[in-house]
């Protein structure tokens, strides 16, 4: 076994790191470098042996340069340096970048002026004051985390007259140009990506950890060592991200895996990992509050994106690698990379939608099993129970059901009843012919963690396609759509749970028009807006849409807000008081749709819809005037609901006097006369609307040194009907008098008002004559 001493300081041979590899990042990682320097002191003061794996390279002109172990090397190239300096012998080996001129020049200098090493107070800090020190240096990543590195040393070697035993740091050393190595030989033999990270840290503590449970020549612990290195190795191998920068490290993901392995297996567990002896010192060392649910906050830590590992003497302090979590585990291994290619065929969007967020080259295990988010670690959960439990039995059918379950469902954040739910159907599922066996039998009511309605519908499915197996490819293409991912309960609402087939085409074949998407945008066929007042023709009274604190939404085209499209057209639930199901406009539309206009659906279509409707109250105003919903979808097409006479358009998010805003019946107003108007003058008079409280539509008029104003309005406060407009009309910035004054002799029919005059409790009709009268004055 060769050591650094043996390979670089007796033969007085150079380090140069060529330009191929990364940073140097190992001594900025805490949970990296602290039990790694750990390891080596321990090793250095004679209390071990350490074997650092391979280092892998060649030789070029008397330098070693590195093709794997590069972080390694240069963190002993530290501790070499500062104890050899400090032991006061000769240190002759120099460290070189190829192309990182700072990290170069740094390092260069750091061994000419190696005296700066024996300072008592933190080394960074004296370093970087030095007189030779380039400021420059400190933006260089390498250079910082040298620095960084060298403070840990310092820390831990507290007497380095103590710590002599170079020889008991070992490796292998491997020499490419000796031993007519080549790239694919490293690559097979190290595909575990760069030694001694923090998962080389990891594994080799997890296997003493199953030495101490199963015994050293006991079956697991040998089966755990050959399949870690090889069979588990491939899937990550396989399943690694090509497109980073490093494609042949594959140790972040191995670091996400297991974490995600520890986070599925503690959510189910009714017990805690977590002893009342290390319970305080948890609660100091992870700065977590001690009111705080200690096994939660855990779990949200490791679930984090950055920063989710736990140093190794924190994982020492906790039970999460428990002798029933390896054996899980390792059932968990074994499945996943049995399965791996299988469910990367079966989980493409051409065969089962997922619609999640994937990245270029990326295979869908790289997705699932290498993330943080919550719905892939929910999916991650429901693949290992078929992986344990399924036995064969149509994994195709399987992910189609999670998908169907984890993609629909609100709350998938560390939601224990879901994790143990799908378990439970999987475990069900063992001893049945097929999935769709046990769904079709299924009884809802018995799975907490999944709503019934989403159990029914796939009950329902499961039902049709035993049945006829002509169904599956008509649910199956329908549930792809992007916009409904798996869920199609709607088409069970409208057409009953033995549907047509026919009826189920028609249907399925508008529903897929009118959520077509295109670049992650729906409603790509059709006009959004037209769809929106069609479907406002076959409302009730009550309209369609949802409450949003104070605001009513008509409903956004997005797939994840409260308020969309995808959660109201699978809404029944009958509204309260008017003995009708939410969903039930659309069934009627699409009915129309179907009979009267042969399945055509178009913007012609919806627009002969609505030219054919009767409706009167408020709701005529949203159909007939398109320019109402240009206003709202400013926001997220809210209205202020205050009675059906005394309706509000939202601007913005919030509504008040002094925010913009639009009253429905006075904006409508104002559509007409700039319809009618579009350079929004008629007869010299300017018409704009005025949106903050009370709003109203103004016509403005300059005669000399005076502005005749005239404020129209329906009185939405008071109004118990339609004919309830006012108008009134005065100058502006003039005192009542004046106003009065000047205007009495054409407004013989008005009231005085506070400002001018007035005339109330108009018709539309009505008041847009009177207005028309007005216009057509020549003030003077």
């Amino acid at each position: 076994m060769a050591t650094f001493k043996s390979e670089f300081i007796d033969p007085k041979k150079n380090i140069l790191i060529p330009s191929l590899q990364r940073d140097y990042v190992q001594g900025g990682r805490e949970e990296v470098i602290s039990p790694f320097l750990d390891e080596l002191c321990s090793a250095l003061k004679g209390e071990k042996n350490l074997d650092l794996n391979y280092i892998y390279g060649s030789d070029e002109n008397a330098s070693f340069v590195p093709i794997d172990g590069q972080q390694r090397l240069i963190t002993l190239w530290l501790l070499h340096l500062y104890l050899y300096t400090l032991q006061e012998k000769d240190f002759p080996v120099e460290l070189h970048f190829t192309s990182r001129e700072f990290a170069d020049s740094f390092a260069s200098k750091l061994k000419e002026e190696k005296e700066k090493l024996k300072e008592d107070e933190k080394i960074s800090d004296k370093i970087v004051d030095a007189s030779w020190f380039v400021s420059g240096w400190r933006r260089d990543t390498t250079v910082q985390n040298m620095l960084t590195a060298l403070d840990y040393i310092a820390k831990k070697c507290t007497n380095p007259k103590k710590y002599t035993n170079f020889d008991n740091i070992t490796f292998s050393f491997l020499n490419m140009e000796q031993e007519e190595l080549t790239d694919d030989i490293y690559i097979k033999m190290n595909g575990r990506g760069r030694p001694l990270s923090y998962f080389e840290n990891l594994k080799s503590w997890m296997e003493e950890k199953i030495v101490g449970y199963f015994g050293k020549d006991g079956e697991f612990a040998k089966e755990w060592q050959q399949k870690i290195d090889n069979d588990w190795t491939n899937f990550f191998w396989q399943n690694r991200d090509t497109t980073q920068p490093h494609p042949e490290e594959i140790d972040d993901e191995q670091e996400r895996f297991f974490y995600n392995l520890l986070r599925i297996f503690w959510i189910k567990q009714e017990e805690t990992f977590i002893s009342d002896d290390n319970r305080n010192s948890l609660y100091s060392i992870l700065d977590i509050s001690e009111n705080s649910d200690l096994k939660e906050s855990i779990i949200s830590r490791i679930s984090k994106k950055d920063g989710f590992v736990l140093p190794l003497f924190v994982l020492e302090k906790t039970g999460l690698f428990s002798e029933e979590f390896f054996k899980w585990a390792k059932q968990a291994l074994d499945g996943i990379s049995k399965y791996s290619e299988q469910i990367n065929e079966i989980a493409n969007p051409e065969q089962l939608e997922f619609d999640l967020a994937f990245k270029d080259e990326q295979t869908f295990c790289n997705k699932i099993f290498f993330s943080n988010e919550n719905r892939d670690l929910a999916i991650m959960s429901g693949i290992i129970d078929y992986c344990i439990h399924c036995n064969d039995t149509q994994l195709d059918g399987w992910l189609r059901f999670i998908r169907n379950i984890v993609c629909n469902i609100d709350n998938v954040s560390n939601n224990k009843n879901l994790f143990l739910s799908l378990e439970k159907i999987a475990t069900e599922t063992k001893n049945r012919t097929s999935v769709l066996d046990i769904l079709s039998t299924i009884e809802p009511k018995h799975y907490q963690g999944i709503p019934d309605e989403m159990l029914q519908e796939e009950k329902t499915k499961a039902t049709l396609i035993q049945k006829d197996e002509v169904w599956k490819s008509d649910i199956k293409e329908l549930e792809n759509n992007k916009y409904f991912t798996g869920q199609i309960k709607f088409m069970f609402d409208f057409l009953g749970p033995s549907p047509n087939k026919g009826d189920f085409k028609n249907y399925s074949s508008l529903m897929q028009s009118l959520f077509s998407s295109v670049d992650g945008k729906y409603f790509t066929i059709i006009d959004e807006k037209l769809f929106s007042r069609a479907l406002l023709c076959f409302t009730t009274s009550y309209g369609y849409g949802y409450q949003i604190n104070s605001n009513w939404s008509f409903l956004k085209s997005s797939k994840t807000d409260w308020n969309t499209w995808k959660r109201f057209i699978s809404d029944a639930e009958q509204l309260n008081g008017y003995g009708c199901h939410h969903n039930d406009c659309l069934r009627e539309l699409l009915d129309t749709i179907i009979k009267k206009h042969t399945s055509n659906l178009s913007n012609e279509t919806l627009n002969t819809i609505i030219g054919s409707h009767l409706i009167k109250d408020w709701r005529k105003f949203l159909i007939d005037y398109p320019g109402v919903w240009d206003y709202i979808n400013q926001t997220e097409k809210f209205i202020r609901w205050h009675s059906e006479h005394h309706i509000g358009l939202v601007k913005s998010t919030q509504y008040g006097a002094s925010v913009y805003h639009a009253e429905l019946r006075s904006y409508c107003l104002y559509l007409d006369y700039t319809t009618e108007n579009p350079s929004k003058e008629k007869n010299g008079w300017k018409i704009w609307f005025y949106e903050m409280e009370n709003t109203c539509l103004v016509f403005d008029k300059t005669v000399g040194d005076k502005q005749v104003a005239i404020d129209v309005r329906f009185e939405s406060e008071n109004a118990d009907s339609e004919d309830y407009y006012s108008l009134e009309i005065f100058l502006r910035e003039k005192e009542r008098q004046e106003s009065q004054q000047y205007l009495k002799t054409h407004c013989d029919s008005f009231s005085k008002s506070e400002r001018g005059y007035k005339k109330e409790k108009l018709t539309k009709d009505k008041v847009k004559e009177e207005v028309n009268k007005l216009l057509k004055i020549a003030f003077s």
